[in-house]
């Protein structure tokens, strides 16, 4: 009985003994209802939650137990009348002085008798004689000698694949492999505690436990402390068109009424319809299997190196995620290193990189080019006894150069190949031939591409007279042709 909004009709005033001065009020008709309204800015309206009207069950307990009285039952009456209810519970506790019946007197509450029905369930009395509550295996399993120490139907680190075979597994939903194998101990017969945390599966499981045992011709009782446990799992199987095989005795839908139409409903089902579950299942099968072999080649070790394709592979990703660039170089027979071989690789690769750390770029450490294996500490002293003079050199030398490449109109010189640059141009300078400054001015200067072209021409000049040295003397090239040319171009060369 977990509807909780309950309308008491008629109380019980009584005392706790006959010196006790202390009133104590109780209901004696409890009507399920429930507040409805049609809008936000309407008035609630009170009405019958279509349940059972039940009696204070806490009261007619209380009564038995400490004082004797029976009070009657709302189950025994065929057509409940509170009027006579009442009078039937004022003739009960007639006997008892300052005792009476409010027949007026109604409360609109919460009730619950959750509680009390697990009290009820306790009493070793409410049990059979042939198995009492104590005798009963699965409590003394709980209480004294815990479940039996079976083996676990699959170690942790064996493949369940090689156990169960999808013709004999019942998952109307996903499951791994940790929930398979709880289905499974459960089909078996076996009692287990699940635990786990919110999100890991466990009303999902519980749906699958249901479906196995209902496959397998079993009845399941499902109870929980808190209605949404009962809700998922009822809607988990509804979505799955599983929900007929369900019958709700919590909530508005444990009226009679209703508990008459689910079960008619439910007969009339008929047999569930299977087809082709064998080769369904052989498929599953098969490609289980095909992916079984996929894992297990990605994780083989390969020889020598004992690396596995699966490690290599997720190496590759953790480097692509630290935005790593691929390497442009090759490893050589990389294949053929032994585990041995790859960490002595990686050692000095790591010492290398500490090294790196702390002495900078080699192509731009000072130290670049020097061909000495080894240094004694007197070749260190020498030279350092002449760092200071060579420091002052250079100081003197980037001012040289700081002067000249003002004075040439070269852009500032910060390093030692901008200072070889302004000596070079400064060089070339000095080895250019006296040119006269008029002529320097002359506009051809500002045609490039007329400077390029007699460039090319002298370039090729050049090139013929080197071609055709002892050939043709050095008179020769200073005879003046243009006259012969013309001739030779209007006559021919017959005159």
């Amino acid at each position: 009985m977990l509807t909780s909004l309950y309308l008491a009709v008629g109380f019980l005033q009584w005392y706790e003994d006959d010196k006790s001065d202390r009133k104590r009020q109780a209901p004696l008709l409890l009507i399920p209802v429930k507040l409805d309204r049609q809008s936000a800015m309407s008035r609630f309206k009170l009405q019958y939650a279509d349940g059972d009207i039940t009696t204070n069950l806490s009261l007619q307990e209380k009564l038995r137990v400490d004082f004797g009285i029976e009070l009657p039952d709302v189950g025994d009456m065929e057509d409940l009348i509170p009027t006579r209810y009442r009078d039937a519970v004022a003739r009960a506790v007639q006997e008892q002085k300052r005792w009476e019946v409010l027949p007026n007197d109604m409360v609109l509450w919460f009730f619950s008798f959750a509680k009390f029905l697990m009290y009820l369930d306790l009493q070793p009395d409410r049990w059979p004689a042939q198995q009492g509550l104590a005798e009963s295996p699965l409590i003394r399993s709980i209480l004294d000698d815990e479940f039996r120490n079976e083996p676990p139907i699959c170690g942790d680190n064996d493949n369940i694949d090689h156990i169960l075979r999808p013709l004999d597994m019942v998952h109307v939903l996903d499951a791994d492999s940790s929930q398979a194998t709880a289905i499974e101990e459960v089909k078996r017969g076996r009692n287990l505690v699940i635990q786990g945390p919110p999100g890991t599966g466990k009303s999902q499981t519980i749906a699958n436990f249901i479906a196995t045992a209902v496959k397998e011709g079993k009845k399941v009782l499902f109870v929980a402390e808190k209605m949404a446990a009962l809700e998922v799992v009822k809607r988990r199987l509804q979505n799955i068109g599983l929900g007929d095989m369900c019958l709700e005795l919590h909530s508005s839908k444990a009226s009679k009424r209703t508990v008459l139409d689910q079960l008619a409903s439910t007969m009339n089902l008929g047999r569930p319809q299977t087809s082709n579950v064998e080769r369904q299942a052989a498929e599953l099968e098969a490609a289980r299997d095909t992916l079984n072999r996929h894992a297990a080649i990605i994780h083989r070790h390969l020889e020598p190196s004992r690396t596995t394709p699966f490690q290599a592979l997720g190496e590759l990703v953790r480097l692509r995620a630290a935005s790593v660039a691929p390497a442009d170089f090759e490893l050589l027979d990389a294949t053929a290193w032994t585990s041995t071989e790859l960490e002595e690789k990686q050692n000095l690769l790591s010492d290398l990189a500490l090294h790196l750390q702390e002495l900078g770029i080699p192509n731009r450490h000072p130290w670049r080019g020097v061909q000495w294996d080894v240094m004694l500490p007197m070749d260190i002293e020498r030279i350092v006894a002449t760092i200071p003079n060579i420091v002052k050199r250079l100081q003197s030398l980037a001012s040289a150069t700081a002067v000249l490449a003002r004075m040439l109109h070269y852009p500032s010189a910060q390093t030692v190949l901008d200072t070889s640059m302004v000596a070079l141009f400064a060089r070339r300078l000095l080895k250019a031939p006296p040119m006269d400054r008029q002529n320097m001015a002359d506009d051809v200067w500002q045609r490039p591409q007329d400077i390029d072209a007699l460039l090319e021409l002298g370039t090729a000049l050049d090139e013929c007279r080197r071609h055709l040295q002892g050939v043709v003397t050095e008179s020769g090239w200073a005879v003046e042709v243009a006259k012969a040319r013309c001739d030779i171009a209007a006559h021919g060369r017959s005159q």
